[in-house]
This record gives C-alpha cells, sequence and structure tokens, in this order.
C-alpha cells in the first residue's frame, strides 16, 4: 500500500513537472511529455510493485515461517551431499561431516553447485503463485548464500579452512536477523535505483520530447 501511494504521488509530481517544461514548447510538447511519464510511472511502479511484494513475502517468512532456517538446512544438505558424493562416496553423510577443514575455494564451489541445485528444483504450483513462490525462493536462497558465503571467509580467516557443519550451526542461530537486514537493506536500495531511475528517464524523454518539431 506504503509503495503504491508512493508511487502516486511520485506519478503526479512528475507528471505536474513534465508538463510544465514541455509546454513551453507548445502544448503538444505537453502532452507527449505526459504520456510519456504517465507510462513510464506505471512500468516503474508495476515492476516496484513485484519486487516489494517479494521483499514483504521474504520478510514475512522469516518471522512467521522460519524460512530462514528451512532455508539454510535445504542448502546445507544439498552442499553436503554433493560433498559426500565427491569424496566420500558410499561412506555417508556422516562421515562428511566429520571431514577435515576444507580449503575455502572448494567450499564456495560446492555452495555454488548446491545453490544451483536448490534453484533448479521444482517448485509446487503454478501461475502468478507459483511464480511468486519461485522468487521468494531464489531471492531467500542467493541471501543465504552471500550470508554463508561471508561465513566461509570468517572461518577461513580463523581456523585455516571452512568446517561446513561449524558454518551451518553457527549460521543456524543468527540466520534470521542477518536474512531480515540485508533484505531490508536490499529492499531500500532497490528503491532508490528505481525512483531515481524513474525520474532521470522522464527527465531526459521530456528533454528529447522538446527537441521535436510538432
Amino acid at each position: 500500500m506504503r509503495t503504491a501511494l508512493g508511487m502516486c504521488l511520485l506519478g503526479i509530481f512528475l507528471l505536474a513537472i513534465t508538463w510544465r517544461i514541455a509546454a513551453e514548447a507548445s502544448p503538444a510538447h505537453g502532452y507527449a511529455s505526459l504520456a510519456l511519464t504517465f507510462v513510464l510511472c506505471a512500468i516503474g511502479g508495476a515492476m516496484l510493485s513485484m519486487k516489494r511484494s517479494v521483499t514483504s513475502g521474504i520478510c514475512q517468512g522469516i518471522d512467521k515461517l522460519d524460512l530462514g532456517p528451512k532455508g539454510l538446512d535445504l542448502v546445507f544438505s544439498r552442499l553436503l551431499e554433493i560433498r559426500d558424493e565427491a569424496q566420500h562416496g558410499e561412506r555417508g553423510t556422516e562421515h562428511a561431516q566429520l571431514a577435515e577443514n576444507l580449503p575455502l575455494e572448494q567450499a564456495d564451489d560446492l555452495l555454488t553447485e548446491a545453490v544451483t541445485r536448490v534453484l533448479k528444483a521444482p517448485v509446487e504450483g503454478g501461475g502468478p503463485g507459483g511464480f511468486l513462490r519461485r522468487k521468494i525462493l531464489s531471492v531467500l536462497v542467493r541471501k543465504i548464500e552471500l550470508v554463508t558465503l561471508a561465513e566461509f571467509r570468517v572461518a577461513d580467516q580463523s581456523a585455516g579452512g571452512v568446517n561446513l557443519i561449524m558454518v551451518r550451526d553457527r549460521l543456524g542461530n543468527e540466520i534470521d536477523g542477518l536474512l531480515m537486514k540485508i533484505t531490508k537493506s536490499a529492499s531500500r536500495k532497490t528503491t532508490t535505483i528505481f525512483v531515481s531511475g524513474i525520474l532521470v528517464a522522464c527527465m531526459v524523454g521530456t528533454w528529447g520530447i522538446t527537441q521535436l518539431n510538432f
């Protein structure tokens, strides 16, 4: 609701400004500028609303559905499966859990493969709901990947390698707070970028219209 209201206010402001600028050339230029500004604001607003819906879904999921720990478990279960397949054969995941620290580069590669497998797995349901669920899962998993990569580097600096189980356990205690923090930060940055982009596009478009001969 706040996003829609904000975009409406921004659109009204831009319509007034671009009309005033373009109408100095002629009323026709003014009307053309109004049409362009309306289209740009509508497209930008729709895209921003979609991104905000995904952000809202992630925040609500983290807060009420424990999506943080569930997503972390999903990623690390795939990661340990890959680790087991690559180096432990039939010894099983339990042996992988007891393995020595991994080199940072190897841990990064395993995480990348695990994330790829998670994102390629089918998501239940189709239509708009299924699309939104897949989008939320994709964004959530990518954020878990970023948090895990950062924790890998901390572990490597302190222990000279990455123990996957220790990293998973440490993140499990604070994953909700970390995900909420980076999700809200990314949302603010995205909103700023979108609003700035719409402003620039409207101003440039209006200037271009004033250069036309009607």
